[in-house]
């Protein structure tokens, strides 16, 4: 399986391959349903992921040769999707055919998008006049940071640094009120949000043993991709992970994202009356409050935009549209890049995600409306912050 030799290293975590195929693997290879069923009963996740003697997994082979029942039952039985062979691919890459690579879908039966806020209280934007400004900078203790006011002016470096200094010390000192061992923190809110009776518990469990003990921050995104309520959890206590992500930034500096992604709103018409304001009003920024998914694939957001029409009474369809000019280090590219070797963080491949951290700035660019269906998109623009600014106001909380 695989189109060409690779001399890259196999799988992290997958160990040495075994000295000869597996009863799992000969049975998904062969498309033998019953006597994996028989198997994926008795055996541990480990058994169920291990890496055979010609590079694969149980769940290549599967999808490899097209076994749509057993795909299903070893994505169900904890295999890892994400896995790669010796030629570097993932099953969903390998897949046979497009009803094969369907199943490597997020599941659709919680109607949760997560590429959008599907509700008026949109907690992943929030606008900042020039009071919420000088509130923010002036939560942090005092001679930390000096009060700011900017009235109708556009922002200058200094005024960018005062803001993102303000922000590091707010999730810091929010993290540490919590617990000072982030780890802990992440390990406790796993415990309660990911219930041993889910069926992603081994996984969610298996990722987050290998962000403790290999400090791989790779598996913690990928455990906040998964579809469990760690998810949500993580949105509401988000402090904690953007600490551990902005302490981090350095080491995946070829994951900053340039380009331009979607998420779905719904809006109230005053939320919207807002925005427009704002772009009459140079001085006013758009912060992302919480870990926000968004997609390069519109779509993600586009269908839920325009799903229904509606009236000037009811909360309004808004498709959010994010432009990045420049390699962006708070919005983090989770997609495979075969030409540089990078694969993916999220357990969904298809989805396309750009995960942006928490803190990170837009200015308003543009409101417009789509008269047949009521849909707005809302056009921002990403406020660049060097990520030397963001070192060293980390630097200065952790002194």
């Amino acid at each position: 399986m695989g189109q060409t030799p690779s001399t890259t290293e196999l799988p992290k975590n997958a160990g040495p391959p075994a000295s000869k195929p597996s009863e799992l693997y000969l049975a998904c290879r062969n498309g033998d349903v019953e006597k994996v069923k028989q198997l994926v009963a008795q055996l541990n996740t480990a058994d169920i992921n291990r890496l055979e003697p010609n590079g694969s997994t149980s769940l290549h082979a599967a999808s490899f040769y097209g076994h749509k029942a057993i795909v299903k039952m070893l994505l169900q039985n904890g295999a890892k999707s994400w896995m790669r062979n010796k030629y570097e691919m993932t099953p969903y890459e390998e897949a046979a055919n497009d009803e094969i690579r369907s199943l490597f879908f997020r599941p659709t039966e919680t109607d949760v998008n997560r590429f959008v806020d599907d509700g008026t209280d949109n907690i992943c934007l929030e606008l900042m006049s020039e009071k919420k400004i000088e509130e923010t900078i002036n939560s942090v203790p005092n001679g930390m940071i000096n009060g700011y006011k900017n009235s109708g002016k556009k922002f200058r470096n200094e005024d960018i640094q005062l803001i993102v200094r303000a922000q590091i010390f707010k999730y810091y000192l929010t993290s540490l009120q919590r617990s000072n061992d982030c780890a802990r923190e992440l390990q406790r809110i796993l415990k309660d949000s990911v219930p041993s009776s889910h069926p992603d518990f081994e996984k969610a469990h298996s990722l987050f043993d290998e962000y403790c003990s290999l400090d791989q921050i790779e598996s913690l995104i990928r455990l906040y991709t998964l579809e469990t309520n760690f998810y949500g959890a993580l949105r509401s206590n988000v402090e904690v992970f953007a600490v551990e992500m902005y302490s981090k930034l350095q080491t995946f500096k070829d994951r900053f994202f340039k380009g331009q992604p979607y998420r779905g709103l719904t809006m109230a018409t005053k939320d919207i009356d807002e925005y427009k304001w704002a772009i009459d009003n140079p001085g006013t920024l758009i912060e992302i409050k919480t870990l926000t998914s968004t997609s390069v694939d519109p779509k993600k957001a586009y269908h839920f935009a325009r799903s229904k029409k509606t009236g000037n009474l009811k909360p309004h369809r808004v498709l959010c549209e994010c432009h990045f000019d420049h390699p962006c280090s708070t919005a983090i590219d989770l997609r495979c890049d075969t030409n540089r070797n990078l694969p993916c963080w999220s357990a969904y491949e298809d989805e396309a995600e750009i995960l942006v951290l928490p803190g990170t700035l837009f200015e308003v660019c543009d409101v417009q409306r789509e008269a047949d269906t009521d849909r707005y998109t809302i056009i921002l623009r990403n406020i660049h912050v060097p990520l030397e600014i963001i070192l060293q106001a980390f630097k200065e909380v952790e002194t």
